[in-house]
């Protein structure tokens, strides 16, 4: 099911300046931030796109999803460097000098476990900002 929904195709379509403000305006009155869901709203309609309506369940406002994706980007970002960091430390476990003896040592594996806590805590962080967020609606 999965693979039906992949998008593979694309197609470029361009519009001269007042067409494009009224698709932002248009956008902003349903409070849809995807430029493309949009139009595959407009194109297909609400059957085929469920994740877009134009009544949402409850109303947030564009200030407030714009948070939430900075938020997320962030932990995207955060996630990406912890696994950057388990991936130089597993190299590293399974270097060995040419006298046998590991390359990496007890001081450099603390330093790395400290990163990822740091790393730990700032996602901790983010989550509960986006949690308050959402419950502040």
């Amino acid at each position: 099911m999965a693979r039906e929904l992949k998008r593979k195709y694309r197609h470029t379509v361009r519009f001269t300046e007042d067409e494009y403000n009224q698709i932002h305006a248009d956008m902003a009155s349903i409070d849809c931030l995807s430029t493309a869901k949009y139009i595959r709203l407009k194109v297909l309609g609400t059957k085929r796109t469920p994740s877009i309506s134009a009544e949402p369940d409850i109303k947030v406002s564009r200030g407030v999803r714009n948070q939430i994706n900075q938020l997320t980007k962030q932990i995207s970002r955060l996630g990406s460097n912890y696994n950057q960091i388990v991936t130089k430390y597993n190299t590293s476990c399974n270097a060995v000098k040419k006298n046998g003896d590991p390359v990496i040592s007890t001081k450099a594996t603390y330093w790395y476990m400290q990163r990822l806590a740091e790393i730990t805590e700032q996602v901790k962080d983010k989550q509960e900002q986006i949690i308050n967020l959402i419950s502040n609606l």
